[in-house]
């Protein structure tokens, strides 16, 4: 017999799988086979798979210890949840016009070739630095093991193509820190770990998230040593109080540094919004002070 290929998954070069780990064991060590080797074992005969990438969905997360070695080959992985009702609306519109455009069999339009797949990928491979993040990137595995996320030895190593497509994509030849939080799509096996992973991934980078934190606890102070500051008689003041409001002052300078600093690491628009706003704070407290140092 002769295996009809034509249109189906052994020519194409990228492949969709619903359900795919509802599929038998013998489909499932197939697409494994291909997933390793792009190879095709059909009886005697070795046909060559051109799959550049597989997507897969699932409505659960495998348990069954067979299905663990397909799983871990599904270098990405994100938790889709259901539409919040707010966007329900939006949701039966697009379903409509997506109807529509299968009545009229519309002629889909395709943004990128395979070849320009594969000359990203040399960009990729060949011109990305991603030495300076490899100590952090260490030490995050490390620190995800401790909170009991472990990452296979294959992740750890194919989660480096996926660091340097982040700073590809973000228009650099460097990887940055920022570009680990791609981790959050990769180091996650259960859903549980999601929130998770992204929650120690926002506390130990340098991400806007870790930095408005900064900001947060910043502003909490301030506004506690603005309330604390405008107790204060007028002057003249005892010479007890003038110290301690000299102290005050001086650790509001350095606090206005420090934010100063934070705007300037950080790079993102929301956390400068944020840390000019607490910067009018300081200013202000500075100035109440001197009002009442006389």
């Amino acid at each position: 017999y002769t295996r009809i290929t034509k249109g189906k998954m052994l020519e194409a070069e990228i492949v969709f799988l619903d359900e795919i780990f509802k599929a038998n064991s013998a489909i499932l060590n197939s697409i494994l086979t291909i997933l390793n080797e792009r190879i095709f074992y059909d009886g005697y005969t070795e046909i060559r798979v051109p799959l550049w990438s597989l997507f897969g969905a699932s409505n659960e997360v495998p348990d069954d210890p067979e299905l663990e070695a397909l799983y871990d080959r599904m270098l990405l992985r994100h938790h889709v949840k259901p539409l919040a009702e707010d966007y329900w609306r939006d949701l039966i519109d697009y379903e409509w016009r997506f109807e529509k455009k299968l009545l009229y069999e519309e002629k889909i339009e395709p943004i990128m070739s395979i070849g320009d797949l594969r000359a990203i990928r040399s960009i990729i491979m060949e011109r990305i630095d991603f030495e300076n993040i490899k100590s952090k990137l260490l030490k995050m595995y490390s620190i995800l093991e401790g909170k009991g996320v472990h990452v296979t030895d294959r992740r750890k190593g194919k989660a480096l193509k996926i660091i340097a497509a982040s700073a590809f994509l973000e228009g650099r030849r460097e990887a940055v820190e920022s570009d680990l939080l791609v981790l959050k799509y990769i180091t996650p096996r259960d859903i549980e770990d999601f929130e998770k992973v992204n929650t120690i991934l926002n506390e130990e980078l340098r991400t806007p998230y870790r930095y408005l934190k900064m900001l947060e606890e910043i502003k909490i102070n301030v506004r506690d040593l603005s309330s604390y500051v405008a107790s204060y008689p007028k002057p003249p003041l005892s010479r007890f109080l003038e110290q301690k409001l000299i102290e005050i002052y001086r650790d509001l300078e350095l606090t206005r540094e420090r934010v100063v600093s934070i705007i300037i690491e950080s790079g993102d628009k929301n956390v400068e919004r944020e840390g000019r706003d607490i910067i009018a704070m300081i200013d202000s407290v500075l100035e109440n002070i001197k009002k009442r140092l006389g």
